[in-house]
Formats: C-alpha cells, structure tokens, sequence
C-alpha cells in the first residue's frame, strides 16, 4: 500500500516540475486524479492541467490546502512570501508541506507559515522526465509517517535521497 492512498494532495503553483510530480504520482498510480486539487491564478493554466491530467483546479491557494494532507510548494521563488502569509494561517498541524522553492529553507518556510512540519527539496531538470535526482531534507517535526509521504512523492521524479542535515540540499543543487 502506498503511503499516499487515500490522501489529498494540493499542489500550490503548478509550473513545469509541479505538473511533473502531477503526471508522475498518476502515472505511478500513488495517487489518484481526484486526490490532486492545482491551485494557479491563470483560467488557461488550471483547464491544462484539468484536461491533462483530470486533476481538480482552483485559483485559491487557501482552497487548495484547507482540505489537503499533504502541500506541495513549487512557486517561484519571488511569490514564496505573498503566498506564504496567504496560506500559512490555514495550514494545520498533521498537514505535511514538501516544498520545490528554489534557496527556500525549512527556516524560512517555518518563520513564514508558522508550520514545522516541512520537507524541502530540489528537483532536477530530469526529474521532468521521471529520471531526476532530488536530495531532500525533513524537520525533526516530521513524524516517520510523513518522511513516508515525502519519499513516495519524491519517488514520482525519480531517484530521491534524504539526508539528515539541510545544508546538502543546496550543495546537491
């Protein structure tokens, strides 16, 4: 059994390598369409990703997470703050947030959310293929079940490492 089945995943900015994890966790059958909701401020972008992928669409960040297990955070890393104080008084504990934001770390994702439940990675550009290689990180708040999570999510681009000191997150990158 997959220690995605049955969860709810909200994919907050849904770029390239968001809609790769998308297709990936599909294609790999860790998550079924239904259990996905794509938030993206553009109409055009969230019928994409509804039609590819038959995923559910909002352009509410905070719909997105309110009913979610799990968050994904994979803004540019521009948008982080604004969409940071919109969507962390809304996170609850329990809820794991993996986070693709490039020079984002679990420090700063903490201070801005108000969560510590965090994983931070970051993808390669083969991870768009399913081949990448994502080294990634938890918070000792991370309980065993969600680094369970992380890692099948992280499994959907490929090869994943975790490694128990953040700083070989950015050196990997």
């Amino acid at each position: 059994m997959s220690p995605l089945e049955g969860r709810t995943l909200a994919i907050v900015g849904t770029g390239v390598m968001a809609e790769s994890m998308i297709a990936g966790l599909i294609r790999g059958r860790l998550v079924e369409p239904g259990n996905v909701v794509a938030s993206h401020p553009r109409a055009d972008r969230r019928d994409e990703l509804a039609a590819a992928h038959g995923v559910r669409v909002t352009a509410s960040n905070v719909a997105a997470v309110e009913g979610a297990d799990i968050v994904v955070l994979a803004v540019k890393p521009q948008m982080l703050a604004r969409v940071g104080r919109e969507i962390g008084p809304h996170l609850r504990p329990g809820q794991l947030v993996l986070s693709i934001i490039a020079g984002a770390t679990t420090t700063a994702l903490a201070g801005l959310l108000g969560h510590r439940e965090l994983v931070r990675s970051m993808p390669n550009t083969p991870a768009q293929l399913g081949h990448g290689m994502t080294v990634w990180y938890a918070t000792p708040e991370t309980t065993p079940e969600q680094r369970a999570q992380a890692k099948a999510l992280l499994s959907a681009l490929g090869v994943e490492i975790e490694v128990d000191d953040e700083k070989f997150v950015a050196m990997a990158t």
